[in-house]
Parts: structure tokens; C-alpha cells; sequence
């Protein structure tokens, strides 16, 4: 670990300031600002993947809602079997997306950190620290592990929806002996005068 944080230093510090010349302090401290506002960036590509992985999600559960009660029996089958895989690719998809901007935020803040020690102040790192790095719960529970809990209640749904259309479809199926009988997910509605 030692190692890697001479490595990441070397990588970070390769110009030597009397040679780079007298601007070496303010180009310094721009790229510091860069590194800043890389992270916000990505924060909010992040925030928008989020919103459109659950408009998507919430979108298909609420077409097979919408659509299921058209179906018969055995339609209401393939296109909750469908549905779930959809459901569970795009889960899966998210939680990856979700861990991905995680570590690309985390290089950003290493990153930060290092061009801090060289600075008269440092925000972030000793936010960190005050933080208690993230392990301590009562403290800050790093964002990433309840946006990861939006994808598995999202996999829940599916799986559940899925398991509900199954066992409604063999207990309407052994009971009638007729795979063509329709779903019985429609909702009538209820007209008032």
C-alpha cells in the first residue's frame, strides 16, 4: 500500500517545480480545481444515470401492470419471463454503472488528496477524516451502498411479479386444464354517476 502511494505521488508530481518555472503554483492549483470539478461531473452523470435506470425500471414495471391483464395465460407467462430478464440485465447493468462511478470517484479523491498535502488547506481530506473515512456508519454511510439498494429492490420486484404470474397462471391452468384462459390481472373500473 506504502508502494502504491509513492507510485501514485510520482504520477501526480512528475514535474519538478524549479524546472517547470513560475507558473508551476497557479497551474498547480488550477489543475487542483480541474480534479474538483471532474468529481462533481461525474456526480452528476452518476445522479442522471440513476434517474434514467429508474424511469426505465419503473417504466417496466408499470407496462407489464398496463399490459398483463391482455394476455392469456400462457402470454402472461413469456412476457413475465421476459420481463424479469429485461429487469435483471438492467439491474445488473446498474449496480456495475453504480460501482464504476464509485471507483472513479474514489481515483478523483485520491488524487485530491495528494495535490492537498501540498496545499495550505485541505477540504477534502480532512472532511474525509472527519468523516471517519466512511467505516464508521454513525458517522457517513458513503452514498454508493444505498444507491446500490435501489437495483436489488428492483430485482425483488421482478423476481416477486414474476413468481406471482407463474403460480397465478398453474393454479388457473390446473383448475381449468385451458392454457388460452386469460390472465386475471385486468382491473375493472369502477364508474361513478
Amino acid at each position: 500500500m506504502a508502494k502504491d502511494k509513492v507510485v501514485i505521488k510520482e504520477e501526480i508530481f512528475k514535474a519538478d517545480p524549479a524546472a517547470y518555472g513560475p507558473d508551476y503554483t497557479s497551474h498547480l492549483i488550477e489543475q487542483y480545481r480541474m480534479a474538483v470539478d471532474a468529481v462533481h461531473k461525474t456526480s452528476e452523470r452518476r445522479s442522471q444515470a440513476n434517474n434514467f435506470l429508474m424511469s426505465i425500471n419503473t417504466g417496466l414495471i408499470a407496462l407489464t401492470g398496463f399490459i398483463i391483464g391482455d394476455l392469456t395465460i400462457i402470454g402472461a407467462l413469456v412476457w413475465a419471463i421476459f420481463m424479469m430478464l429485461v429487469g435483471l440485465i438492467l439491474c445488473n447493468y446498474w449496480k456495475t454503472l453504480l460501482k464504476s462511478y464509485q471507483s472513479l470517484n474514489r481515483g478523483k479523491f485520491t488524487i485530491i488528496h495528494e495535490i492537498e498535502k501540498v496545499l495550505p488547506v485541505s477540504v477534502f481530506s480532512s472532511e474525509w477524516v472527519v468523516l471517519g473515512r466512511g467505516k464508521v456508519p454513525e458517522v457517513h454511510t458513503p452514498f454508493t451502498n444505498t444507491e446500490l439498494l435501489i437495483p436489488k429492490l428492483y430485482t425483488f420486484f421482478y423476481v416477486a411479479i414474476t413468481i406471482m404470474v407463474i403460480v397465478t397462471s398453474l393454479v388457473i391452468y390446473f383448475q381449468t386444464g385451458d392454457s388460452t384462459m386469460p390472465f386475471p390481472a385486468k382491473v375493472e373500473y369502477m364508474h361513478i354517476e
